[in-house]
């Protein structure tokens, strides 16, 4: 059996400072993974600032989104987002995502409504394999994005 654990990233008035630390030493005690929960309406670290951080402190402990709400994203940012801290991490990610849509104030960040949900996973789903693939988006312009370590 594998045990993982959360990093904190959901705290009020959390010293972010502290996340590496707490890396190193949940890799140190043996823990298999580190996790997020991905939530913009709650106080504390964003997912892929927590990640990026726990990927530079440490060297083979899983990191995983669990669960990052990415219709709340616009899918371009997250994709080059997650694909740097993939890379930073040598492939150690496991990207988990959900739609959301119990909490509004969660989509703030495109202003999007908390409807059509599903619809706009599937168009993120594609935006990410597009991105992550080196295909051209954003209406035809290259876009020079981080590509993940392991295909998708």
């Amino acid at each position: 059996m594998k045990i993982g654990i959360g990093l904190p990233t959901q705290i009020r008035d959390l010293d972010a400072a502290l996340i590496p630390g707490w890396s190193s030493r949940a890799e140190d005690v043996g823990f298999s993974t580190l996790a997020t929960v991905g939530r913009i309406a709650y106080p504390g670290v964003m997912d892929t600032v927590a990640l990026a951080a726990a990927a530079a402190a440490t060297q083979r402990i899983g990191l995983s989104s669990n669960i990052m709400l990415s219709t709340v994203w616009p899918a371009p940012l997250l994709a080059k987002e997650l694909a740097g801290v993939d890379a930073l991490s040598g492939g150690r990610l496991t990207l988990g995502l959900g739609i959301g849509g119990d909490r509004p104030d969660d989509f703030v960040v495109e202003g999007l409504p908390a409807r059509g949900l599903g619809r706009r996973m599937d168009s993120d789903l594609d935006t990410f394999q597009r991105i992550w693939r080196g295909d051209p988006v954003g209406g035809g312009m290259r876009r020079y994005l981080q590509r993940p370590v392991k295909s998708p």
